[in-house]
């Protein structure tokens, strides 16, 4: 009987391919961080957005306004102006993250200083009748950035 002798893997190959497995694998995870994270630079709600049932939010927004934001990237006061209406405003005032309801002084206020309603930018808001929704609450958040690149 012969024997057949086995020569081992050297260590340094072993672990130069150890290494490079290591590598490779860190490499995808990185490019999937990446690749998820990087979804997250276009805007989550241009465009119209469906908000819900305008009735319900209606009762909501008439007991006080209240924030909402999509995404974090999409803010707004979901209110009544003085006719009942809903409306959204915007959070941006003057260039300014700064449009807040105060519910202990009843007011609207950027900073310290109050703003008049009148004042407030407001997004374009729908009620529509959706095949399965009837009357939605839509925002308009506006066009995307894609469709005006494009030619």
């Amino acid at each position: 009987m012969t024997s057949e002798s086995r020569t081992p893997m050297p260590n340094w190959l072993f672990g130069t391919l150890v290494g490079a497995l290591i590598v490779a694998l860190g490499a995808g995870v990185m490019a999937g961080l990446a690749w998820v994270t990087g979804r997250g630079n276009e805007p989550s709600c241009e465009g119209s957005v469906e908000i819900g049932s305008a009735a319900s939010l209606l009762e909501l927004a008439e007991v006080e306004p209240y924030f909402q934001a999509i995404d974090e990237r999409c803010r707004y006061w979901l209110a009544t102006d003085t006719r009942g209406d809903l409306v959204a405003y915007k959070t941006v005032l003057e260039g300014e993250e700064c449009v807040r309801w105060d519910i202990e002084l009843v007011s609207w206020r950027c900073d310290e200083r109050e703003v008049d309603p009148g004042d407030l930018e407001r997004w374009p808001v729908s009620i529509e009748d959706l095949p399965d929704r009837p009357q939605t609450l839509v925002i308009d958040f506006g066009a995307s950035s894609r469709a005006a690149e494009e030619p």
